[in-house]
């Protein structure tokens, strides 16, 4: 009868496999989770940058609206408005002199007139105040935030003169004494550097 001698089994071999497989799956989630937290960082720094931005850029269509109030107080507006919107300040729209031949009138048709702040969209009768440097006012600031990032510019228009009752009851008693106000209404446009972002401010002021 033989005898039967059983061989010893290296159980180090298989156990050294078994971590080997083991800490490349720990490895490889530990990659997943780094990568996943830098993408989040880098998400949430994108969101500040943009809300950082958005923030600018109503802060300076804010301050145009402001220095065209200023300016408004401080210069004859009415006197040097045109239909052309010269140097920024403009008639406004129910008051320029094509404005009865442009009723009704269709977009592609000459004699069609967008309101004066209205965007560029290709009508031949629409005056492109924002990208004519002759047309509207550029803001300028001497925040270095301001001025490195965002941009604004800004156009007055004389609306007319306003009855104030009981001493004016018609617009033709505004040319008694004391006149009636002056309607003024401004329109600003501001926008990042590379107009991905724009926010357009009105006010009506009384002069």
């Amino acid at each position: 009868m033989k005898n039967l001698i059983s061989q010893p089994v290296n159980f180090q071999q298989t156990q050294q496999g078994a971590v080997l497989v083991v800490a490349l799956v720990i490895l490889t989630v530990l990659t997943i989770l780094g990568v996943s937290a830098m993408q989040g960082s880098t998400l949430e720094g994108k969101i500040s940058s943009n809300y950082r931005l958005e923030q600018l850029i109503v802060q300076a269509g804010e301050a145009a609206l402001l220095e065209g109030e200023r300016l408004v107080e401080a210069t004859n507006i009415k006197d040097l408005a045109s239909d052309t919107c010269l140097n920024g300040f403009c008639t406004s729209r129910k008051t320029d002199t094509n404005y009865s031949a442009s009723i009704g009138a269709d977009c592609s048709d000459a004699t069609h007139l967008e309101e004066r702040w209205a965007l560029p969209n290709g009508c031949t009768g629409n005056l492109d105040v924002w990208n004519s440097s002759t047309r509207s006012i550029e803001y300028t600031s001497s925040n270095l935030a301001l001025t490195a990032n965002v941009k604004a510019r800004y156009i007055i228009e004389y609306l007319g003169v306003t009855p104030i009752a009981p001493t004016h009851t018609s617009y033709a008693d505004c040319t008694a004494t004391p006149t009636c106000p002056e309607m003024y209404r401004i329109t600003t446009l501001a926008s990042d550097l590379s107009d991905r972002g724009r926010i357009m401010l009105q006010t009506t002021y009384q002069k």
